[in-house]
């Protein structure tokens, strides 16, 4: 069913450019353009159907290089495009073919050529040239054939520190930055504090070429207790995060189910919403997870103030996305936002890149977390219940990740 030019809202007719899309029965599609020709897409999603889960065992399940070598701090992992894999660890890249043989391994812990001290990002420049980023270093590694060909000083970022990067071209890349805890805001006051989140796009010589308007971070929590100062994630913590569609940036600042594609100078094309789905918060369930953490603090009044400080002024609504991938072939995948313990799986909600139409929801095995997908895979890593570390490739059933088709 296609209807245009006309909405009804609230009982009155509006005279806006608007498009009902046939969907599949649980949900619906109504397209906008705003005042200024940016292109809403707006997907309401009703009784939805139960989320796909994957069928049969992981493809590949390698647990490190060796017995004697497990895999330690893994950081992220991409398909190569012959279907092998390469992942970080905190200092060191390793690259599998699917047998999991090792095909090549860089890395140790320093600062010179070929080492690492905090892998946070890789990205393709091109089908043979892997870029890595290291936070701690504020450096970008470019990788050959196993081999270290380049290392750039990534410039003009400070005092954020890279966290995120995604390839534009061979040339240009988008990098997610992030507040470090020695560069915080000074007037440290108890309560609630939402950081920055800075993007910008950066040439493969670790310039910036220009840098995105500032976007609204994660929220961090500030409490005196005594003579302490404790700060870390505040409970239903809105995180920015981004992603790259082609030459597009994709960004979420982690309100609700929205996601805004821009061009690189930062400019607002598109924007991406899903209504209708429960992100209500279970304080309950959120006050069970937070009183072990709170009572670790010594003393009944800390404890009681920690707790104050945690709980005041909840949201009523969870955050709706706490990460983003895009796959090969363009679709938009977003986490739901869940705090530890809360759920036996993550749970992702997937986008048509193209038109902005909601697919569908997935919910991936216990202990895993989602890297890349690439054709009817995805690659990540499983953690078990005693922390032991293993990089995964499950195949989707038919109706996977294609399902945006």
């Amino acid at each position: 069913m296609m209807i245009t030019g006309l909405c009804f809202c609230a009982g009155t007719w509006l005279g806006v450019n608007v498009a009902v899309t046939g969907m599949p029965q649980d949900r619906v599609v109504f397209e906008v353009r705003d005042s200024a020709g940016v292109r809403i897409v707006e997907s309401v999603v009703h009784n939805a159907t139960p989320p796909h889960t994957l069928s049969g065992m992981p493809v590949f399940d390698h647990s490190g290089l060796n017995a004697n070598d497990p895999f330690f701090e893994l950081r992220g992992g991409l398909f190569w495009d012959d279907g092998s894999v390469v992942v970080t660890e905190a200092t060191r890249v390793v690259h599998m073919d699917r047998s999991g043989k090792i095909v090549f391994k860089l890395g140790r812990s320093g600062e010179g050529p070929g080492e690492f001290r905090g892998i946070r990002g890789l990205a393709f420049a091109n089908p043979d040239q892997l870029v890595v980023v290291d936070s701690r270093l504020r450096r970008l590694t470019v990788i050959r054939d196993g081999v270290v060909e380049d290392a750039r000083q990534i410039r003009g970022i400070e005092p954020d520190r890279p966290w995120d990067i995604h390839a534009l071209d061979s040339l240009s890349f988008i990098l997610g930055t992030a507040v470090t805890g020695s560069s915080m805001p000074g007037n440290r006051v108890d309560g609630r504090l939402r950081l920055p989140f800075h993007v910008f796009r950066i040439s493969r010589d670790g310039d910036v070429m220009n840098a995105l308007p500032p976007f609204r971070g994660a929220e961090v929590v500030f409490a005196r207790v005594g003579g302490t100062a404790l700060f870390g994630e505040a409970p239903l913590s809105r995180s920015g995060t981004v992603a790259a569609l082609g030459s597009n940036v994709v960004l979420s600042e982690g309100e609700g189910i929205e996601i805004k594609i821009l061009d690189v100078e930062g400019g607002l094309e598109r924007i991406y919403r899903v209504q209708g789905i429960d992100l209500s918060v279970d304080r309950q369930a959120l006050e069970a997870y937070l009183s072990p953490r709170i009572e670790r603090v010594p003393g009944k009044g800390p404890q009681e103030k920690l707790r104050d400080v945690l709980l005041d002024d909840l949201p009523d609504q969870r955050p709706g996305v706490s990460a983003l991938r895009v796959s090969d072939d363009g679709d938009i995948w977003v986490r739901e936002y869940a705090f530890e313990g809360e759920r036996d799986y993550e749970l992702w909600r997937v986008i048509d890149g193209a038109t902005g139409h909601y697919c569908g929801a997935w919910a991936l095995p216990a202990g895993f977390s989602l890297w890349d997908i690439r054709g009817d895979e995805i690659l990540g890593s499983w953690t078990s219940a005693l922390g032991e570390e293993s990089v995964r490739v499950y195949r989707w059933r038919e109706e996977g990740p294609n399902a945006c088709d």
